[in-house]
């Protein structure tokens, strides 16, 4: 075989139950010039064998002795790979037949783009699709979310260049290991996702997220704080990082001010410096209104409303900004006054 283009990565430990098909969904890709590198970190129940049962040339399986750790796993197989492109694959997701095709082509297209992400469907242990993840596409909105804690990318749907990840030393040994990845690889290079169902990600209580919760939320905020104090060329604090997630994700309407003033500032160096289409700078201005209005502040009563955007407009000056709460408030209130 001579040297791939592409080396589709899997790192695997006791995956027997759905690992078979997700080797079957990329060996039945439309692109077939890959190398598959196989991970597998010291398996103890069958799933060595059922690698091994693929006669599949492309496979390439590397056993540990020991386990190392998904991270770790992950890491090695960096380094082992031979592909210009890592194409990640988890051990019990799905893969759609043309998404290499597909991802190959746009980053070939794209040179500056470094970081490829594409739509997920959500599957339970069954295979049945659950729900659906169309989160933003374009490169200035991704490294938005990325910025304020959200992880827009499924790691199970990416593709990157192998050299961009290697300099930047690669996983950093941590739950929101992808997370972290992506936050830096997006002061380096521009990101971007095919708005397209390529992948299925499987949903179950034994995955790694569901496992790790809180571990992922305090890595989660660790990542916040060198991304923010990097863009604001400040140091923020670990308290304004708590401050500022903790009003984000739950009421919390003593820690509001502090949060909108750094989240609005945020906004004023972000617009400011980085170059942004008419259409990201909507999406941007969507995402802080529907922060402010309730999508994830749960206002208890129509005061709070009131409160709130005095709050705001003590603090922003953007006039689309400010003309979109009035509107959201307006209905938010009536809302209310209906129902009391």
């Amino acid at each position: 075989m001579n040297k791939p283009r592409i080396t589709a990565l899997m790192t695997v430990f006791n995956g027997e139950k759905y690992i078979r098909e997700a080797i079957e969904s990329f060996l039945n890709q439309t692109y077939k010039d890959f190398e598959f590198l196989i991970i597998d970190d010291a398996s103890v129940d069958s799933s060595r064998d059922i690698i091994l049962s693929f006669k599949d040339p492309r496979i390439r399986l590397i056993a540990n002795e020991k386990n190392i750790g998904f991270v770790s796993s992950l890491n090695k197989g960096l380094q082992l790979a031979k592909g210009e492109y890592i194409a990640r694959i988890d051990a019990d997701d799905i893969s759609m037949p043309e998404r290499l095709e597909k991802q190959l082509i746009f980053m070939e297209n794209h040179p500056e783009v470094g970081l490829l992400g594409c739509w997920v469907e959500n599957i339970d242990e069954f295979g049945n699709i659950i729900d659906n993840w169309h989160r933003p596409h374009e490169n200035g909105h991704l490294r938005w979310c990325l910025l304020t804690g959200t992880n827009c990318i499924a790691h199970s749907s990416t593709f990157y260049r192998k050299k961009i990840a290697l300099q930047l030393g690669g996983y950093r040994e941590m739950r929101a290991e992808d997370y972290d990845l992506w936050s830096r690889m997006s002061f380096q290079t521009k990101i971007y996702q095919i708005p397209e169902f390529l992948i299925r990600l499987r949903k179950h209580i034994s995955s790694s997220v569901e496992k790790y919760s809180k571990e992922t939320e305090k890595m989660t905020r660790l990542v916040m704080r060198e991304s923010m104090s990097r863009i604001l060329e400040k140091d923020i604090t670990g308290e304004q990082i708590d401050i500022f997630r903790n009003a984000f994700l739950k009421y919390d309407f003593i820690n509001v001010r502090p949060m909108f003033q750094l989240l609005f500032r945020l906004y004023e160096v972000y617009i400011k410096n980085v170059n942004l289409s008419e259409n990201e700078k909507t999406q941007i201005k969507n995402d802080i209104v529907n922060v402010v209005a309730g999508t994830h502040i749960k206002y208890k009563h129509r005061y709070h409303i009131k409160i709130i955007f005095i709050i705001i407009s003590q603090i922003i000056s953007d006039k689309d900004i400010l003309n979109m709460l009035i509107l959201r408030s307006k209905k938010k209130l009536l809302n209310l006054l209906s129902r009391n």
